[in-house]
């Protein structure tokens, strides 16, 4: 990872992996094109999976319906933009062995151009800006409880 050369094991919607390397499915990159059209149009996350559902859009690895989870997790992705944020993530050493966000315990990588980018730099900084707008915006009309 501290080079660079990790690429992935498990390619993020979007994406294929042919010999070790990422590359773009062309059907699949349509759509998460048309997710950060709609979402820069003012549609939130739930009315786009409503969308992509009403067209019976198919999700990678036998996932059935979009949900709005789904749709934020593509909003947020750097992948589409073709960088790549490196272990996010890591597994325990102990058992039970669980999957956990790597909340600063280890390292983590941050490699620019590392594939093939479907949406350009520009359209994924506005989605990051609209979607901290909108978080802000969220908590200051959220009641104190």
């Amino acid at each position: 990872m501290r080079s660079g050369d990790f690429n992935c094991t498990c390619p993020a919607y979007g994406f294929d992996l042919k010999d070790g390397q990422m590359t773009v499915n062309k059907t699949e990159a349509t759509v998460i094109r048309r997710i950060f059209d709609l979402y820069l149009q003012g549609y939130g996350t739930l009315a786009i999976a409503k969308m992509l559902n009403e067209d019976s859009i198919p999700r990678k690895h036998g996932y059935e319906k979009w949900l709005p989870s789904s749709i934020n997790y593509v909003l947020n992705n750097e992948r589409y933009m073709g960088d790549a944020l490196l272990q996010k993530g890591y597994t325990t050493e102990t058992l039970p062995f669980r999957k956990m966000k790597n909340d600063g315990r280890l390292p983590q990588y941050y490699v620019e151009n590392s594939n093939p980018a479907i949406i350009i730099r520009e359209t994924f900084q506005a989605a990051q800006n609209l979607l901290r707008s909108r978080k802000r915006k969220d908590a200051k009309e959220s009641p104190i409880r």
